[in-house]
């Protein structure tokens, strides 16, 4: 499952839950163990790096409005999992189970798994677990708001409307010595990178995207997400241009100083010169957690 889908699937799920919430049937009981089993597929996700998911929250650079949308996205998946932890204390789960598996099973297996939790403890945190719903309700309203007043891009990439970006160095600088250049970028790119204290030059194949191309040339750049969330493979352009598919991480201004992401970025130029090797980031570190 991709960030993306995972997103608008948990959304859908905790809203049809929220919604269920004032008959608190077994309808409602068995959405909260779906938020319960995407929780759990996130944090799996988060741990093993899995390909699409944004990097976790650096603390020190908290001023970010990036660095704080994530910071608010942890805040809201925390509270969701308390709030669906109580109310998985509030039920009989082995009779909510398998009354549930009934519907997928024969009554006798449905019953067996159920009372493999039958050991779970019967709480009453009726209140606790109202307020933690109001409150997912507020995190939810300020994500969204947070998203529109500073990340709109990353509305654009959720809702499938991202655009291709050009990205330009101005003025461009000569390379040294610059190897020869093919007669079109469509016919592909003569690259140089700057990568760990050493400059490499390589042909790029035309519609391949930096990072893979580094990548198949045995080079190991920092990266990611590989989705163009996290930041961790910016780079800075010397001299040539780009196209990037997809950018949630640098502001304008970063683009127009020549930064891009090597995991969505394709060369538009014959020649295309970048760098690794800048001390002063604009954006996350690759190790923020």
């Amino acid at each position: 499952m991709g960030f993306r889908m995972f997103h608008w699937v948990m959304a859908a799920v905790f809203l049809l839950a929220y919604l269920s919430g004032e008959n608190a049937g077994l309808l409602h009981a068995w959405l909260g163990y779906g938020c319960l089993l995407l929780l759990g597929w996130r944090v799996w996700a988060a741990w093993s790096r899995r390909k699409g998911f944004p990097a976790g929250v650096n603390l020190a650079r908290l001023r970010s409005s990036g660095q704080w949308s994530r910071g608010l996205t942890l805040g809201l998946l925390s509270v969701m999992a308390l709030l669906v932890s109580s109310g998985v204390l509030m039920v009989d789960n082995a009779a909510v189970i398998s009354h549930g598996l009934q519907w997928l099973m024969p009554q006798p297996g449905a019953e067996a798994l159920g009372r493999l939790f039958a050991g779970l403890p019967l709480v009453d945190a009726a209140d606790v677990h109202a307020m933690l719903a109001k409150l997912s309700l507020w995190l939810i309203g300020l994500h969204i708001g947070l998203l529109l007043l500073f990340r709109r891009p990353a509305v654009g990439f959720m809702l499938g409307l991202s655009r291709r970006k050009r990205v330009e160095t101005s003025p461009p600088r000569m390379a040294a010595s610059p190897a020869p250049q093919p007669e079109s970028p469509l016919d592909g790119a003569r690259l140089q990178v700057r990568l760990y204290g050493t400059s490499h030059q390589l042909l790029l194949p035309a519609g391949h995207r930096l990072l893979d191309a580094m990548e198949q040339h045995g080079l190991q750049p920092p990266c990611r997400c590989r989705a163009g969330m996290c930041g961790a493979c910016r780079c800075k352009v010397a001299q040539g241009k780009v196209v990037m598919h997809n950018n949630l991480v640098l502001s304008q201004e970063e683009i127009d100083d020549g930064w891009i992401l090597a995991c969505q970025a394709e060369a538009d130029a014959p020649l295309l010169d970048i760098s690794f090797d800048h001390a002063a980031s604009p954006v996350a570190s690759p190790h923020d957690h």
